[in-house]
């Protein structure tokens, strides 16, 4: 079983990573205010790009993760948010949900994330979408994937794990060369090539819901 402490200890974020993280800002910035918690944080960098507009929090089952935020935050298990409910008006994750083999586990996270949310505020998941060339490229990798398990999303299975109003799904990244050129070589020189999307076909896709009752 990996250990997260000694993964989030020694992990770097790349290039290429970089280029996802500011991808989901201008996604979450679009909806950042008031108090914003972010589920499973890893690094916490998307939430300290926010917390120049919002107070954030964040949350992991990782020791490591929440001291290398830099920022507030809580160690508990993302099934078991320690927060009470309608707390937040903004809750997202990125990088979490894949990690949970189990589509119940995938549920009770998300339906947490709603429990500690707002009334009409926002839940958002980042997660890897089902059809791509990444996914294509990361199967090849195999066993020497570095960030061990890891499933995929199509839409309909976003819809079904989000008991809430969807206002919308989307991605980034999409069915193109773009996105591997920019992994391969670790490099974001390829940024700027225009990307055309394929429906459900995202290397990441996000699902931005309101809580509605």
């Amino acid at each position: 079983m990996r250990s997260w402490d000694k993964f989030w200890q020694s992990h770097e974020i790349s290039e290429a990573e970089f280029y996802y993280i500011k991808q989901r800002h201008s996604i979450l910035s679009r909806f950042a205010s008031g108090l914003v918690l972010e589920v499973g944080c890893g690094t916490g960098i998307n939430s300290r790009m926010l917390s120049e507009q919002a107070e954030t929090f964040c949350l992991d089952a990782s020791f490591e993760a929440v001291k290398r935020s830099g920022l507030k935050g809580i160690v508990c298990d993302a099934r078991k948010i320690a927060f009470k409910d309608g707390k937040f008006d903004l809750v997202f994750s990125a990088g979490l949900l894949e990690h949970f083999p189990s589509t119940a586990d995938s549920k009770a996270i998300v339906d947490e994330m709603l429990r500690v949310s707002k009334k009409r505020k926002y839940v958002i998941n980042f997660v890897p979408g089902r059809y791509s060339l990444w996914q294509i490229y990361r199967k090849l990798r195999g066993s020497a994937w570095a960030h061990g398990f890891e499933k995929t999303f199509s839409y309909p299975e976003l819809r079904a794990i989000h008991d809430a109003r969807i206002l919308t799904i989307d991605g980034f990244d999409p069915f193109s060369v773009k996105g591997m050129l920019i992994k391969q070589t670790n490099s974001c020189c390829f940024e700027r090539l225009p990307e055309k999307s394929f429906d459900n076909c995202f290397g990441e896709v996000f699902v931005v819901a309101q809580k509605n009752h």
